[in-house]
């Protein structure tokens, strides 16, 4: 019976070790503070402006490195993130910013 339960949690981990993480890749709207200090960051995915391509991604302000990063970004800028959902909300774990978007990266045909 023991080696049974074993077996169950070591397929559950490998389940969770290759969960691959959420990604948002968009531009930077807008960036604010919250009430214990982290930064909270508005990004537009590519495609219309619509709620469903916008994202509030949270970087907490024990992450020195990433809370230097998010400090740092502008409006305006092309940022990808990586992170978890704790608690309803997008946690950043990773965040690259590749520099400022193109205008033609977010132009959508009306067609």
């Amino acid at each position: 019976m023991p080696n049974s339960l074993h077996q169950e949690l070591n397929k559950m981990l490998k389940q969770e070790r290759w969960r691959k993480k959420p990604r948002v890749k968009g531009i930077l709207l807008k960036k604010t503070k919250t009430k214990s200090g982290s930064v909270k960051l508005m990004l537009r995915k590519r495609g219309k402006k619509t709620e469903e391509n916008e994202f509030a991604v949270y970087v907490l302000k024990k992450n020195i490195n990433l809370y230097e990063k998010a400090e740092k970004a502008r409006a305006g800028e092309l940022i990808s993130i990586a992170g978890r959902y704790w608690l309803g909300k997008l946690i950043c774990e990773k965040l690259d910013n590749l520099g400022m978007a193109n205008k033609e990266y977010f132009e959508i045909d009306e067609k």
